[in-house]
């Protein structure tokens, strides 16, 4: 990050789901300030915490795991931003099968199963996350979208598990193209009754109404 003068941070109280609620507000700030031709990037683990921590006033029983610079983007990408974003694969993403499953986790959805689902679960799939990792998956059933967290990878910073940040930001991008094709439905902790493999952590649940 270069010429980067202003920048977003944010805090969050050590609560269960205050990660996923992290992920999620911080990815509409992200998505209005991209609508306004802004540049930002999201910072975990890899900023200077303590230069920032006196800024931002940290609370008791609270936590700062992550900020963006707001600014300009450059017109052109630097031979090292090409470099990183190739070595970690920035652009690509998981395919439907990968990622999306119908009543159990030995079946994957098809675009056609998904119904009017398609088009925010495809968003949903196009979500950043930290190096490019896409530790969401979804299951379809009867009762739901059900949304959890696979381990894909151990990006803890102290008490935070960066990847449920991730899945706040998966499931910001579902709910607003929900919206958007004015689907109706709201999230509650209703986890479906199927076998969930080992590696992987019930997040919350999307219900029709």
């Amino acid at each position: 990050i270069k010429g980067a003068k202003l920048y977003l941070g944010a805090t969050i109280p050590n609560e269960e789901y205050a990660a996923e609620a992290l992920g999620y507000d911080f990815e509409k700030l992200v998505l209005y300030a991209t609508s306004l031709g802004l540049g930002t990037c999201w910072l975990g683990g890899t900023f200077n915490r303590s230069a920032f921590t006196s800024a931002m006033e940290i609370g008791e029983n609270e936590l700062f795991p992550i900020l963006s610079p707001l600014g300009y983007p450059a017109q052109k990408k630097s031979f090292t931003e090409q470099i990183m974003r190739r070595t970690i694969k920035a652009d690509g993403r998981l395919e439907w099968k990968e990622l999306f499953f119908k009543d159990n986790f030995e079946q994957t959805l098809s675009k056609e199963d998904a119904g009017k689902y398609a088009f925010p679960l495809e968003m949903l799939r196009l979500a950043p996350s930290a190096v490019n990792k896409q530790p969401w998956r979804v299951l379809m059933t009867d009762q739901g979208i059900h949304f959890f967290e696979k381990h894909a990878i151990k990006t803890e910073l102290g008490s935070i598990d960066m990847q449920r940040i991730d899945v706040g930001i998966a499931i910001c991008h579902f709910h607003l193209s929900a919206l958007e094709q004015k689907i109706a439905g709201h999230f509650e902790r209703k986890a479906p009754k199927v076998e969930v493999p080992k590696d992987m952590t019930y997040i919350a649940s999307w219900i029709s109404e």
